[in-house]
């Protein structure tokens, strides 16, 4: 049991580099969400989250409180004296950020490569590839100049250029980014350090879609997924999002039964964590749907469909573009 160990220890040492990361993506979608309701009230508490989300992140507490500094006195000059009461987005924030960097001499190139490092970052989660391919491909350098290319934030960066690469549909770019991007992770941060399992799981995702090796793939999956079961809990989100990849696979493979038992196994542990109406339980559901849609079977299809529509009404609202998508789903099985 060693080796099991040996794994919750080096993946509990990681789980707020992981956690970070995924409150990245939720601070930007909800900077971007439709209902104004479901954003950041103001842009102070936006700027309190990018800066807790990076104190979190960074492992140089220095170099953190350098980022979270510039970031501070970036979101000052949008603060509701300063912008007159007119609106800012997270897009006009973001591209003050890099006017601010550009303008601005930063003696340690490590620090400045951080810094667009996590400006890039935001750019690819709003969609903005060109800006993202310009912040991330200018920290790579300033990685290299510092000598922090094999540093844990180093390899982040090379995570972002093939995450940019498989954006652009480059998919044998990215999989020959993340291939040498593994081996440096395996043999720098272990095997069973977050990063390193989020870089599989990439890879094994750019695989799928390319259909490479969908045997590989699958054991890719299946190796993040053994991990985290064991670390995080087989409910964990990042658990079962290690299932649901491997039930696609299973289905590309041609083996639709055995993918809907793992995509009821995704619902069932969502349910007994979170309970029937939380949305990642409505996703399970919808999911698993949409599965049993694709193999023809409406009856079975169409029951999922339903209470996963009735949920995301209840829990999300009618009008929510999610909700919209899943009675769409309803209608296609009602279809068949």
């Amino acid at each position: 049991m060693d080796h099991i160990q040996t794994a919750k220890l080096a993946l509990r040492d990681q789980l707020l580099t992981a956690r970070s990361r995924l409150a990245l993506v939720e601070i930007c979608e909800r900077a971007m969400a439709p209902e104004p309701d479901d954003r950041q009230p103001t842009v102070a508490r936006l700027g309190e989250e990018l800066a807790n989300y990076l104190a979190d992140l960074k492992d140089d507490r220095r170099r953190a409180q350098t980022v979270s500094l510039f970031l501070r006195q970036m979101l000052s000059e949008h603060s509701p004296d300063r912008s007159r009461g007119r609106e800012v987005t997270v897009r006009e924030v973001v591209a003050r950020a890099v006017e601010q960097l550009d303008r601005e001499a930063i003696e340690d190139p490590g620090d400045e490569a951080l810094l667009r490092l996590t400006i890039g970052r935001v750019f690819r989660q709003l969609d903005r590839m060109d800006d993202a391919r310009q912040q991330i491909s200018r920290a790579m350098h300033l990685f290299e100049v510092a000598g922090l290319q094999d540093s844990r934030e180093g390899m982040a960066c090379r995570y972002e250029q093939a995450h940019i690469a498989d954006r652009d549909e480059q998919i044998e770019k990215s999989i020959e980014l993340l291939e040498e991007l593994v081996v440096r992770q395996r043999r720098l941060l272990g095997p069973h350090d977050e990063d390193t399992l989020e870089s599989l799981h990439m890879l094994a995702e750019a695989m799928r879609k390319s259909a490479i090796d969908l045997d590989r793939a699958f054991a890719l999956h299946h190796e993040v997924h053994e991990v985290r079961s064991l670390v995080l809990g087989e409910h964990d989100p990042a658990t079962l999002d290690s299932l649901n990849c491997m039930a696609l696979l299973l289905e590309d493979r041609g083996r639709g039964e055995e993918a809907v038992a793992v995509l009821e196994r995704v619902l069932a542990g969502a349910i007994a964590e979170w309970g029937d109406d939380h949305e990642q339980a409505i996703t399970a559901r919808a999911d698993l749907g949409t599965m049993l849609h694709r193999l023809d079977k409406s009856e079975e299809s169409l029951m999922h469909a339903r209470i996963a529509a009735d949920s995301a009404d209840r829990v999300l609202g009618e009008r929510h573009r999610y909700s919209v998508t899943i009675w769409s789903n309803v209608g296609d099985a009602l279809r068949r």
